[in-house]
């Protein structure tokens, strides 16, 4: 298992980062993939590979200041092997919608594909 974070602007998947199970080093890259998707940059999310479905404090003063440098608010998520969780303009919620990356995300963090019909319910599309 390993952390994994992917930068999104929209559906589509622009900087993938990859680490250990710990963390994922800092990254000019995925620092200057933030800054140059700034107007179209929608949402960041990773995983917490240990299971642990809530921001941590790293993760509270990094969005912090990327919001404060973009001067827009973003959509913020952690993904485990069985939980979604955003935050966007300081509230949290769980989420149960299904996105084409979630599985992928999944695969390469955990090493295992979870089944979309397992990552929902049937008519159960909630989008923080």
């Amino acid at each position: 298992m390993k952390e994994v974070c992917f930068i999104l602007c929209g559906d589509a998947v622009v900087r993938i980062s990859i680490g250990s199970q710990a963390a994922i080093p800092d990254s000019k890259d995925r620092w200057t993939a933030i800054w140059e998707n700034r107007e179209t940059l929608t949402e960041v999310v990773h995983t917490h590979p240990g299971g642990l479905l809530r921001f941590s404090q790293e993760d509270l003063t990094t969005m912090e200041a990327v919001e404060a440098a973009l001067g827009k608010p973003l959509r913020w998520s952690i993904v485990t092997e069985d939980g979604f969780l955003t935050r966007f303009d300081g509230e949290d919620c769980n989420r149960n919608d299904f996105t084409w990356w979630l599985p992928v995300l999944r695969e390469i963090s955990f090493g295992r594909t979870i089944p979309p019909a397992a990552t929902r319910e049937k008519g159960d599309e909630h989008v923080c």
